[in-house]
């Protein structure tokens, strides 16, 4: 029960960030500064991160074998120049597959884990739990630079 809960609290902070991306899609390579991520790359980075590290995890924790995980990290470089849109579709399949998934786990493999450097011991929830916190980070994150993007507008 609470697993679905957090399932939809991920899936709806998810919405939101799209949203908010989309609404910026004729604008994406804008940065707050010249350092910082444009809206293009932070659509590459959250669809990139799904499909390589979340539904990788997931896959570990699924095979029964001793898995540990080191921290993920993206870079401008690594990135490419994907066109903002096509990531944000990116991302909805992969985290469409993310809750699909875990919502078809038996309760069995709910406990089923993987060791990560800075998370621990990732079960499904706690995978879930780590997601929701990036996506409420990004949210935050895109929250503020909009006033930003708006104010110089």
């Amino acid at each position: 029960m609470i697993l679905s809960y957090q399932l939809n609290q991920l899936l709806k902070g998810h919405d939101s960030i799209c949203a908010m991306l989309y609404d910026v899609a004729m604008y994406q390579d804008w940065r707050p500064a010249p350092d910082e991520w444009s809206f293009r790359l932070i659509a590459a980075h959250l669809a990139k991160i799904e499909r390589e590290a979340y539904l990788v995890w997931l896959d570990g924790m699924l095979t029964s074998k001793t898995q540990t995980y080191t921290a993920y990290w993206n870079t401008e470089a690594g990135l490419g120049r994907p066109e903002l849109t096509d990531s944000i579709i990116r991302w909805k399949e992969s985290r469409r597959r993310l809750v699909e998934r875990i919502k078809m786990l038996p309760a069995n493999q709910l406990s089923m884990s993987v060791t990560h450097d800075i998370y621990g011991e990732l079960t499904a929830e706690r995978l879930v739990e780590v997601a929701m916190n990036h996506d409420s980070d990004h949210l935050s994150h895109l929250t503020k630079i909009f006033k930003q993007f708006e104010s110089e507008d």
